[in-house]
Formats: structure tokens, C-alpha cells, sequence
């Protein structure tokens, strides 16, 4: 009785360590490498965060007392006040943009609805480049009109690109598209039986648009919005060009002039958590308002007819079209074809061009692989180690590129000193700020994938390895390729983490752009900055390419539901 009764408790608490592992660990918790590979990955992605927030927190309190009286409350006011703008002027051109080419009549719309993607091409701080050289103090207009008018150029009063205005119009130009991208897929996709409900209940059509439409593709539009708030509290390229304070610039100004690193990591810990703050006002915003179409019959939206109001709607898409691509792209060939008459595709050229190549498609390739193990092990063996490592992996995505670049200096300046200022460092970098594209697209790859596939493999005698390496990378191919594409372009157009991380007198396409827009040298910056642009259209068609196959099996999905219940 008595070794009944002490066995019991000995029972009991196997199993509760035995529950206690699953839930840590998963079912099948015996695949050690692929998890000590996800650990580093994850502890990479986590590590210029976390020195970044050691180094601030042991800042001496003299140099967060001076920040605070001198610096922090002005870049605080700049940074939020230009992020809110730019934001809202994104939406101001998006969502009408959307409702034009997806739901009405315009002429030529189903072409709009890639063109007006296209902008999303062009880097902000190569618009930025060719709108100095356009409206700038020595740009082609004030050339033109000083001889024009036989006036010195300092006699013309010309509004000044180098302000808060021209930074608001050059950064939402080239990012209203994350809004435009998304708000147009959501609309596609609206039912018109809800539209015909509000239309029998006596509302109006510009009721039926503040109250039935508008709300249901709000999360799109909160998503895009994110997006962009993201990308100009990230952006150090365009900022700095225009030469507006933002938290970017001063903390890439600490590092580089100043060398203060307590002071830079302090900046970097203030944008941070002004990150957060986005991501979390963004997630608590869309989870307050939540809406369902929740009829059984789909039917996809009809066409409105503009009337009279089609060329005015015709006059607005043009005139952005023409603001955020043709004037941008047309200035870069003006300046290129001077380029080339001056020997602007030398050696030097083309040295930079292979730099790029060369340390994108390493940090693309590394990206691919070092995402497989973590999405792997979250999607087939789930449990909160897993998922606590996928989220890790996720951080790049809330990170600026001067922050990772300046984490990575202070991991390696203090750690491994050997390898700092080299091209491993920088290939680190590119895989810390953009594997999260990798991570996005291969999840969803492998979640469309049924794990009996794989354990039909594994009755064939094959191991985890072998699964993954026979079967899995086969079926998600097309998802890596796609990533691989994304990661490499996007190390291509990096500026910020390659100006802190490259090695000495190592240049790359983004940085002799920015470099020679900075100095002035027009011809030497516009070849260079169209290859980036030329380049760039690859992942916008996979991107757009992708939106469209998955938008028709959604519409295709919910019409065939629809048949099945009727």
C-alpha cells in the first residue's frame, strides 16, 4: 500500500515533466540539429537588438541627460511628425488610386493596376537623387529659368526642395504602393451581394462606401499604412539627401562623425521602441475593428461608371504616375546618357556592380537556407520553443538597417574584432535585416504542404534530413527562388547597414549613388542608380505575379463553396 501510495506521486510527476517537454519542445523533439541551427539563427536575428539595448541601458546618464536636452525631443517631433504625414498623404493617393483601377470604369485600369504599382521600384533616396537634380538650388529647373528669364539663380525665388514638403511628397510618392498594392487586392476580392444588401435598405452609394466598403478593407489599409510607417522610420538614404533630421541620420552622424557609440546606441533605443509602438498601435487598431462577409453568395464586383467624372480621375492617376515614375525615370536617363559620354560605365563601375551582385547573392542564398530549419521546425513540430524562435526570427523585419548595421558593429567590434570591417560581416548583416522575407514566404509555402507527404517518406526508410532534402525543398522550390529574388534585391538597394558594416574602400551601386548624389556628381550617380532601378522591377513582378494567382484561387475557393452549399 504504503509503495502504492509514493509511487503515485513519482507517476504523476513524469508525466507532468513529460507534458512540460512536449509543450516545450514538440511531439517529435528528437531533431537536435535542425534545432541548435534554429537556435543560432535565432540568436542571430536577436543580436544587435539586444546589444544595442545593453549598451543604452550602461550608457552614462550624462549622455541621455544631454540627448534629452539637445537632441531627442526635436528628432522625436521630426521623425513622428514626418512618419504621421507621410502616412496619411500615402493613403490620401492609395485609396483612391485603388477605387479607380479596381472598381470603376477608367480607362486603361486593368494596366493601371501595375503601373501604378511600378514606383515601388524606385528607391526613395534615388527619387530623392533625381528630384534634387530636377528642383535643387543647381537642378535643371532653376537652370532653365535663370536663362530664361536672364536672372542670377539666387535672384529666383523657388520653394526650396531641401524642407518638410518636399521630404512629405518625395517619401509618399514612392511608397504610397505598399497601400495601393494591398487596398487593390482587398477590393478585388469585396462581395457584391453586400453591396446589393445596402443598396435594397435605401443607402446611397456614397453611404454604401463610409459603411460597407470602406470598413471591410480597412485592415488592408492598416497594413499598408504599417509598411510605410516602417519604412520612414527606417529610411536613412532619403533623409539624409534632403538633409532632414530624423533619428536615421543622427544616428549614422553619432557613429561616423562624432564616433559617440553610447550616444548612437541610445538614439538607436528610442527608435526602437518608436517601432514597437507602430507595430502595436497597427495590431491594436485592427483586432478593435474586426468586420466578416459573412453572406454564402459571392459574386465579384461590378464596374461603376465614372461619367463626367472620368477625366478628372484620368487627370489624377496621370498626374502621380507621371510624379512618382516618368519625371524620376526621365531625369536618371538624361543623366545617364551625359554619364556615358564622360566614361561613367569604367572599371570602377563595374567593380561596384559585382561588389553588389556578389554580396547580395551570398546573403540571398545564406537567407534561404537559414530560414528553412526555423520554419520547418514551427510548422512540423510546434510548440513554444518553436514558435518563440520564429517570432525571434521575425525582428529584422522592425529593424532600420542603421540599427542593424550599428548591432552588428558593437557584436563584432566587441567579440570577434578579427572579422570586423569585413564582407562576412556586411553578408551577416544583409541576412539579419532581410531573412524575415525569406521566413514569410517559405511558412506559407510549407503550411500549404501535408505533413503526410513527409511521413510517407519517412515509412520508406528516409530520415528527417533526407525528407527535407528529397522532398520538402522540392515542393517549396518555387517559394525559395522567390525569396532568394526578394533578398537579393533587396541587399542590392541596402544603403544604411552597407555604409556602417562594408569594408574600407568596398563600394557597392547603393553606395556610389548616394555618395555621388551627396557631392554632386550627377553623371557619375545615374548609372548606377537606373541598374538599381532596372533591377528592382524583378521582385515587383513576383510580387504582383503572386497577388494575382492567389487572388483568383480566393475568388476561385469562395465560388465553389458557394456552388457546394446551393
Amino acid at each position: 500500500m504504503n509503495t502504492q501510495a509514493k509511487a503515485q506521486p513519482q507517476k504523476n510527476s513524469s508525466l507532468y515533466l513529460r507534458t512540460l517537454y512536449t509543450r516545450l519542445l514538440g511531439q517529435n523533439s528528437g531533431n537536435w540539429s535542425i534545432l541548435l541551427i534554429s537556435g543560432g539563427v535565432g540568436l542571430l536575428m536577436a543580436m544587435p537588438a539586444v546589444y544595442i539595448i545593453i549598451k543604452a541601458i550602461g550608457a552614462n546618464p550624462a549622455v541621455w541627460a544631454k540627448l534629452f536636452s539637445s537632441s531627442i525631443p526635436t528628432l522625436l517631433l521630426s521623425t513622428i511628425g514626418l512618419t504621421v504625414s507621410v502616412t496619411a498623404l500615402a493613403i490620401l493617393i492609395a485609396v483612391p488610386a485603388a477605387w479607380l483601377v479596381t472598381m470603376t470604369d477608367l480607362p486603361g485600369r486593368k494596366t493601371w493596376q501595375w503601373l501604378f504599382a511600378v514606383p515601388l521600384a524606385v528607391p526613395p533616396y534615388i527619387g530623392s537623387f533625381a528630384y534634387i537634380t530636377l528642383l535643387g538650388p543647381r537642378g535643371i529647373v532653376q537652370q532653365k529659368l535663370s536663362a530664361l528669364l536672364g536672372l542670377a539663380p539666387h535672384q529666383l525665388n523657388i520653394p526650396s526642395i531641401y524642407s518638410f514638403g518636399g521630404v512629405l511628397i518625395i517619401m509618399s510618392l514612392f511608397t504610397y504602393p505598399y497601400i495601393f498594392l494591398l487596398t487593390s487586392a482587398s477590393l478585388r476580392s469585396q462581395n457584391q451581394s453586400l453591396i446589393d444588401a445596402a443598396k435594397a435598405s435605401g443607402m446611397r452609394m456614397k453611404r454604401i462606401i463610409l459603411r460597407v466598403i470602406l470598413p471591410l478593407v480597412r485592415p488592408a489599409i492598416a497594413a499598408g499604412s504599417l509598411l510605410v510607417a516602417l519604412y520612414v522610420l527606417s529610411d536613412f538614404g532619403a533623409i539624409s539627401l534632403m538633409r532632414y533630421p530624423t533619428f536615421t541620420s543622427a544616428i549614422y552622424q553619432q557613429l561616423t562623425g562624432r564616433y559617440d557609440l553610447a550616444a548612437a546606441a541610445s538614439l538607436s533605443s528610442v527608435l526602437m521602441i518608436l517601432t514597437v509602438i507602430v507595430i502595436w498601435f497597427e495590431s491594436r487598431s485592427r483586432n478593435k475593428a474586426k468586420y466578416y462577409q459573412t453572406t454564402g453568395s459571392y459574386r465579384p464586383p461590378e464596374i461603376l461608371r465614372l461619367g463626367k467624372w472620368r477625366p478628372l480621375a484620368l487627370a489624377f492617376i496621370l498626374i502621380v504616375f507621371t510624379a512618382a515614375l516618368i519625371l524620376p525615370l526621365g531625369i536618371l536617363i538624361y543623366w545617364a546618357f551625359l554619364g556615358l559620354n564622360e566614361s561613367a560605365l569604367n572599371l570602377d563601375f563595374w567593380q561596384y556592380a559585382i561588389n553588389s551582385i556578389t554580396t547580395s547573392g551570398i546573403a540571398a542564398t545564406a537567407g534561404v537556407f537559414l530560414a528553412l530549419p526555423v520554419v520547418y521546425l514551427a510548422t512540423r513540430h510546434k510548440s513554444l520553443v518553436s514558435r518563440f524562435l520564429l517570432r525571434i526570427s521575425y525582428a529584422g523585419y522592425a529593424l532600420p538597417g542603421v540599427i542593424v548595421g550599428l548591432g552588428m558593429v558593437f557584436v563584432f567590434n566587441a567579440s570577434i574584432p578579427l572579422l570586423y570591417g569585413t564582407v562576412f560581416v556586411l553578408i551577416l548583416g544583409y541576412v539579419v535585416r532581410f531573412l524575415p522575407q525569406s521566413l514569410q514566404s517559405e511558412e506559407s509555402a510549407l503550411a500549404a504542404i501535408s505533413p503526410n507527404i513527409e511521413e510517407a517518406a519517412k515509412n520508406f526508410g528516409y530520415s528527417t534530413h533526407g525528407v527535407l532534402r528529397r522532398v520538402t525543398v522540392p515542393l517549396i522550390l518555387p517559394a525559395m527562388a522567390a525569396s532568394w529574388s526578394l533578398i537579393f534585391i533587396s541587399s542590392m538597394k541596402e544603403l544604411a547597414a552597407t555604409l556602417l558594416l562594408r569594408p574600407a574602400g568596398y563600394d557597392t551601386l547603393a553606395v556610389r549613388v548616394w555618395t555621388d548624389a551627396s557631392e554632386g556628381f550627377y553623371t557619375a550617380a545615374a548609372p548606377p542608380a537606373l541598374l538599381l532601378v532596372l533591377v528592382s522591377t524583378i521582385p515587383l513582378a513576383i510580387i504582383t505575379r503572386r497577388a494575382q494567382i492567389s487572388g483568383r484561387r480566393r475568388r476561385l475557393g469562395e465560388i465553389e463553396n458557394v456552388g457546394s452549399t446551393t
